[in-house]
């Protein structure tokens, strides 16, 4: 020790007198062992034992009892207050945090806050992240957070998110710390919903992007794809000369069994001429062989060259899905009592579409039958849909109405009221949405509902919206394993 530094000097014979008891005043007892020290050198490091030594003042008891720690952590405890150097390797680094935050120590605080980043692995990262927590380590969990950001597979099977997924506050916390601190941009909160081709067209030709002409006797297709709420669409699309009309040709490479809205537009100078808009069901895609549509656009002796002709591809809004009922006309031989109501049907009807019916007619000769599980309303909804074979519209369409559907083994409505779903995905419901696939074992919208809420997880934690996942462990677990900065 240079003799140029007398406070090392002085504080090192106050450490020599402390090992070997002298001059001390103050006894710990620690699991088993006992150490003894002088209040005037702790009191001086740390306002903790001042504020306790004076109210023991009048106590003749000098014993302090240290529970939850071992003697060689305490040990290295004591050797920092008298010499603030020592060596880490032989104390547990969470019981030496416990003692630094208990008892005010800072500079042994930050000492353990080193000790932990440079020990961090896969295995540890969630243990550290939560004592970081649990003692208020802010810059300690920041870098935690960005270890297990960067290695989030590795930390999750390592049977790091079984001990996080129950705090809820520190996975909102650090999922934060996944994403810039920037506030969103708005963009983000939006999503394309529009595919689209626009070309320039010509008397008998059209102007390629490239900015060649081409002529329309000839086909030259454009790819044309949407993807939107798990559905994916895609297209060769055509500009032809077609019986004296220009017509764009589409023929379906690829669709998801979801209806789609066809819109063509035509403006001449950036002024709409004509709007052509067609909604297609998936069952007319299946009843059309070649799976091409064609849409006239109007003869050439009525249009103004040269012009913009624009086709997009949309998802439908609700409105336009809607299908008229046909008008039930069945003699009812039987009735459903549910929630205290009766639901009158015909027997044969409900049998020939639905399992469940057909064997809840076959063991019972009577005629009238209670329904559980399912609310009235729905019932209503699912029986009219099995006497006329009419979809519900997308205002009908719910999650009880899917769960129904489901117990009901109606496989038909299955599937649209999951198209229809999709395309009613929010924030806010994507979590229930979610979980109630999960429930009936709906893969198709369950990894919808997963894709669509990865793809949103900067907004989600961004905009606070990550209480509505709380209680979904699968969508949690979905934001903490592929969650992602949009950049």
């Amino acid at each position: 020790m240079s003799e140029m530094d007398p406070f090392n000097q002085v504080f090192g014979r106050l450490h020599d007198f402390m090992r070997q008891g002298v001059f001390t005043d103050l006894v710990f007892l620690v699991d088993n062992s006992t150490f003894t020290a002088h209040k005037v050198v702790l009191a001086a490091c740390s306002s903790a034992f001042r504020y306790m030594f004076s109210e023991m003042e009048n106590s003749a008891n000098n014993q302090v009892l240290i529970p939850d720690v071992n003697a060689e952590t305490f040990s290295v405890f004591l050797d920092f207050l008298y010499r603030k150097d020592v060596n880490l390797e032989n104390a547990r680094a969470d019981q030496l945090l416990s003692l630094a935050d208990q008892y005010d120590v800072e500079d042994l605080a930050k000492l353990c806050d080193d000790s932990l980043e440079t020990s961090l692995n896969v295995e540890n990262a969630v243990d550290v992240l939560m004592l970081a927590d649990s003692y208020g380590r802010a810059d300690l969990k920041l870098k935690v957070s960005r270890f297990i950001e960067k290695r989030r597979n590795s930390v999750y099977s390592c049977g790091g998110w079984e001990k996080l997924e129950d705090n809820f506050e520190l996975v909102k916390e650090i999922l934060g710390n996944f994403f810039e601190k920037e506030p969103c941009p708005k963009e983000l909160y939006q999503e394309d919903s529009t595919a689209k081709k626009t070309w320039t067209v010509l008397n008998y030709s059209w102007i390629s992007e490239e900015g060649a002409v081409r002529r329309l006797e000839k086909s030259y297709p454009a790819k044309l794809e949407l993807s939107i709420h798990g559905f994916h669409y895609c297209f060769r699309v055509s500009l032809v000369h077609m019986c004296c009309q220009i017509a764009v040709k589409l023929c379906l490479v690829h669709q998801d069994g979801a209806p789609i809205v066809i819109e063509v537009t035509r403006t001449n100078n950036c002024r709409l001429s004509s709007v052509t808009k067609m909604c297609i069901e998936p069952c007319q895609w299946e009843s059309n062989p070649e799976k091409t549509l064609s849409i006239f656009i109007s003869g050439f002796d009525l249009i103004t060259y040269p012009f913009d002709l624009t086709v997009s591809l949309k998802i439908p809004q609700a409105d336009m899905l809607f299908s008229p009922r046909k008008p039930l006309r069945l003699s009812p031989d039987a009735k459903l009592v549910v929630e205290n109501d009766v639901i009158f049907i015909c027997k044969r009807i409900l049998a020939e579409k639905s399992d469940f019916f057909r064997r809840l007619f076959a063991t019972a000769e009577v005629q009238e039958f209670e329904v559980h599980d399912i609310p009235l309303e729905t019932l209503k909804k699912l029986v009219s849909f099995m006497n006329s074979d009419s979809m519900p519209s997308p205002d009908e369409v719910n999650l009880n109405l899917l769960r129904g559907a489901v117990k009901l083994k109606l496989e038909g409505l299955i599937a649209h009221c999951v198209s229809i779903l999709k395309t009613k995905m929010t924030i806010s419901n994507a979590s229930e949405m979610s979980a109630a696939a999960e429930q009936v074992c709906l893969d198709q919208l369950e990894n919808a509902a997963k894709e669509f809420i990865v793809k949103r997880a900067e907004v989600i934690v961004k905009s606070n919206k990550l209480h509505l996942f709380k209680n979904n462990r699968a969508a949690m677990k979905e934001l903490f394993l592929k969650g992602r900065c949009l950049k």
